[in-house]
């Protein structure tokens, strides 16, 4: 589903912080994203939806190269002319996402990629003066006209489509409240609803704990994993808890200074070797300070 090939970036300030990454991720996996802070964790996540651009390399979606678009250019006649020069298979049908660069397009094209792709942050990102419902709304702007998105003018069908997520995540009675008016973990929530909404294929989790007490954090674990399991949808989420990793993920991916070095399924192995495992990845033992409520 997403494939990694020869990835790189370093930042202006000079950072490096990925090196010729080459991973693949699948269809339905969950997948938890471990090390230290500054290893390249949020790079890694944030490069998919292209909210950072790569210096090197490619990135796929589905088969698709979503690093195309830029190196032939924003106009998609003279993009066409020269992937036939040089040889390249053309597929008319899908030729809007052939050569489609989130970072570079605008409109129609960005939506249609990046409704594919929903993400939830540790500050949750979400609209406190609007209300819950409106916030989950905001998933289906992809679909609708952006003047319709502008004035708050969704569809019943979409209104209907919001209601069911909100149920999904057990929050549906929260529906007409005023965002802030909610806790983290309720915000968290209406952020995965958001996600439901979008009806995304992917959903991608920086760090959608880390500021959530211990119960709260088994909570939203919880609907991220019933989410993976009952839709379908791929999840790759980066964590800094061993326990939750071991608990709710398919995948273990670690991450050190820029580089994969560590990827595992994680019914291959028993829990305490993955821990013992981990100490490549975190370059010291695992501790309890690792794991929720330490």
């Amino acid at each position: 589903m997403i494939r990694f090939e020869n990835v790189s970036k370093t930042y202006p300030n000079g950072t490096v912080a990925l090196r010729d990454i080459n991973i693949e991720f699948y269809e339905g996996e969950f997948i938890a994203i471990l090390g230290l802070s500054g290893a390249g964790k949020s790079t890694l996540l944030r490069t998919i939806n292209r909210i950072i651009d790569v210096s090197e390399g490619k990135i796929f979606f589905d088969n698709v190269d979503i690093n195309t678009f830029t190196m032939y250019g924003d106009d998609p006649k003279k993009a066409v002319k020269k992937m036939q020069e040089e040889g390249k298979e053309i597929d008319y049908d899908n030729l809007d996402l052939q050569i489609l660069d989130v970072t570079t397009l605008k409109g129609a094209q960005i939506r249609k990629y990046r409704s594919n792709i929903g993400m939830i942050f540790q500050n949750f990102n979400i609209i406190k003066r609007m209300s819950v419902l409106q916030n989950v709304l905001t998933g289906r702007v992809a679909y609708n006209k952006t003047w319709r998105t502008v004035l708050g003018l969704f569809p019943e069908t979409d209104k209907q489509i919001a209601y069911k997520a909100l149920k999904k995540v057990d929050i549906l009675e929260k529906t007409y409240h005023r965002a802030s008016d909610l806790s983290g973990g309720q915000m968290q929530r209406v952020a995965i609803a958001r996600t439901l909404a979008q009806e995304a294929k992917v959903l991608l989790a920086d760090e959608p704990v880390a500021s959530l007490d211990p119960v709260t954090t088994f909570e939203v674990m919880e609907f991220l994993k019933k989410i993976n399991v009952e839709d379908g949808i791929t999840t790759i989420a980066n964590l800094h808890h061993v326990d939750l990793a071991l608990k709710y993920a398919t995948r273990i991916v670690g991450v050190n200074d820029g580089r994969i070095v560590y990827d595992i399924e994680v019914n291959s192995k028993k829990d305490e070797d993955i821990i013992d495992d981990l100490a490549t990845v975190y370059g010291r033992p695992i501790g309890t300070h690792d794991f929720v409520g330490e």
